[in-house]
């Protein structure tokens, strides 16, 4: 990713997110970066050996204060409601105590599942998601997906559309180029 500080994914299932997330946390290991993961207490211990799997010691990592694991609720929903001028707030604290902590870089790595119980919410938490996203770059290589996942929503006008739900939102009229 480079120098990117934010991504924000969705993901089928938690395989499939630790297949993706995996690489991009052993490089931060590799280079030395300072790891904040904030995961729900009941993944705590599959996330140390998913960890584990791909080579990274996490009791080592802990103990050198390199990884670093925080609690969902604690995180999230300080209060018991999600605030995202307060979220904002603590990662620029956070960024700011790991600037002077000799680590080169800081990776913070956040499973969302927990937004699925606060739909109330969604609007707030997409709109925290893009304040803290501060690069837009070049797209790379361009993949078609897999026939089965091509016009999705032409086919099954009621399925998946997005982790949120977006109140109003219809499926944009293709247009076709007649060249």
């Amino acid at each position: 990713m480079g120098d990117v500080r934010h991504a924000c994914a969705f993901f089928s299932g938690v395989d499939e997110a630790y297949r993706v997330l995996l690489p991009f946390i052993a490089e931060g290991f590799d280079r030395g970066d300072k790891a904040i993961h904030v995961i729900s207490p009941d993944d705590e211990a599959e996330h140390l050996e998913r960890l584990a799997s791909a080579g990274i010691d996490p009791g080592h990592a802990r103990a050198t204060g390199q990884l670093e694991l925080r609690n969902t609720t604690d995180v999230y929903l300080n209060g018991g409601r999600f605030d995202q001028d307060r979220m904002l707030a603590s990662f620029e604290t956070i960024a700011a105590a790991n600037a002077s902590s000799g680590f080169p870089a800081t990776r913070i790595v956040c499973n969302m599942d927990w937004t699925a119980d606060h739909r109330p919410q969604h609007e707030d938490i997409i709109e925290f998601e893009a304040r803290v996203v501060t690069e837009v770059a070049e797209a790379g290589p361009f993949w078609e997906a897999e026939p089965e996942h091509q016009d999705y929503l032409e086919r099954v006008p009621n399925g998946y559309t997005c982790h949120f739900p977006r109140p109003g939102w219809v499926l944009p009229r293709r247009l076709v180029s007649l060249a």
